[in-house]
């Protein structure tokens, strides 16, 4: 998965919180078939690393912006470029 906006990043937070929930509420159960919750544990585990991996990589790759001494955004001339003239 490419994570390409902040909405895209804030769903996957939203469903890695629901997948990490689950992890743990079947690391609890005791009932049922051992093997089928071991699988979906492991399942799960998967798609989990694979949310922080993906919202991790999102944001090395999103722009720096730092606050400067008159209260302005610097830029991260890096990754931005230098700046436009707007005229």
């Amino acid at each position: 998965m490419n994570l390409t906006s902040d909405i895209e990043v804030a769903n996957t937070r939203a469903k890695l919180a629901r997948l990490e929930a689950r992890y743990e509420e079947l690391q609890r159960e005791t009932g049922g078939d051992e093997h089928v919750r071991e699988l979906t544990m492991r399942s799960l585990k998967r798609y989990i690393n694979q949310c922080k991996e993906d919202t991790a990589r999102y944001e090395a790759r999103r722009p720096v912006r730092r606050q400067s001494p008159d209260g302005g955004l610097e830029r991260n001339m890096a990754k931005d470029g230098p700046p436009r003239n707007e005229s």
